[in-house]
């Protein structure tokens, strides 16, 4: 498959998975994301797996941080980066959904992620 078809189909798969809620789709971009390390170094597969993880116990603020912190590496792809930013799209959107749902672990995983955005931290 081509780079410019795997670009596609990772964005797609986001696409889906934001419009379908998020529900079945959530697992199938954990999938891409770990496709997309399988041969990366071991400390960022683990990261990776975390993220995974975390994601699906609804670790808002684990799998948010762990996904910026690999996306800082240097040693990453620009398919992988894509990967990265389908996940965060996904992980936004259920966290926005469970806000909505008044979901108190949304509500405070985005407290949170707001103190760490501000000026000084």
């Amino acid at each position: 498959m081509t780079m410019r078809l795997q670009v596609l189909a990772v964005i797609g798969l986001a696409v889906a998975c934001i419009l379908a809620g998020c529900s079945q789709g959530s697992s199938q971009v954990g999938s891409t994301l770990k496709t997309e390390f399988k041969d990366a170094d071991p400390a960022l597969k683990a990261k990776v797996e975390f993220a995974v993880a975390a994601f699906t116990t609804n670790n808002y603020v684990g799998v948010i941080a762990t996904l910026r912190e690999i996306s800082s590496s240097k040693s990453i792809t620009s398919q992988q980066q894509k990967a990265i930013e389908g996940m965060l799209e996904v992980v936004s959107t259920k966290m926005s959904e469970g806000i909505d749902k008044g979901d108190t672990n949304a509500i405070m995983a985005r407290d949170i992620l707001q103190q760490l955005r501000r000026p000084g931290r």
